[in-house]
């Protein structure tokens, strides 16, 4: 998804803030394609997540090899596929699949992290993404504007900005993204994503953020 998510998080692909991956990574090129809700387990380890990690290297088994190694990511995986993986690491991990574009291996995961805690809002809005991801982009958008109202919400809102770009709506682009300027962490906002948003607002002139996109 070219535009919003390039503009995202910087850096080494992890969030400054505790444990929390960036939603986006500035070098990571994503371009995306279980309902719930609730409040992030910030528990210890759980008997499911060593099978979400092991889903997730199971389906690395049969990929096409990386063009370049990636430190970044295979720490993060190791972290998730650790028998004590904590959901912060599960997350973490999915998410840099995601903006990587692994979509099989994030799917293994993200679908064995919901197991093992369904009421994840972060596992929720990867699921949301792969949705787009498999073409089911309206339905994306739809779930990852009602997720944007939730504790993970600026999170939701930038995949659903980067949806909008890729068929187009720029309009829809920029309230997403002017939401999420207002709602995230000061750690995430970007000048590259400051940047984008004052290219949408000169292409696409004034606009009501709290319109839903």
């Amino acid at each position: 998804m070219a535009g919003a998510a390039d503009a995202g998080g910087g850096g080494d692909g992890e969030s400054s803030q505790a444990g929390r991956p960036h939603t986006a990574s500035a070098d990571s090129g994503f371009r995306p394609g279980h309902p719930g809700s609730g409040s992030r387990g910030r528990r210890g380890g759980h008997r499911g997540a060593g099978a979400a990690a092991e889903r997730a290297a199971a389906s690395r088994g049969g990929g096409p090899p990386e063009e370049a190694p990636d430190p970044v990511l295979q720490r993060l995986l190791l972290a998730a596929e650790a028998p004590d993986a904590s959901l912060v690491a599960l997350d973490a991990a999915a998410h840099a699949l995601l903006v990587r574009e692994r979509f099989e291996e994030a799917d293994a995961l993200v679908q064995g992290t919901l197991e093992a805690f369904p009421q994840d809002a972060e596992s929720v809005i990867h699921w949301a993404v792969l949705r787009g991801v498999a073409g089911e982009t309206a339905a994306a958008r739809a779930e990852l504007e009602r997720l944007a109202a939730g504790p993970a919400g600026w999170e939701a809102l930038l995949f659903s900005a980067g949806f909008a770009l890729r068929e187009g709506d720029e309009v829809a682009a920029l309230r997403a993204l002017q939401r999420f300027v207002a709602t995230a962490p000061p750690g995430e906002v970007t000048p590259a994503l400051r940047g984008e948003v004052a290219r949408l607002q000169a292409r696409a002139g004034p606009v009501d953020a709290k319109k839903s996109p």
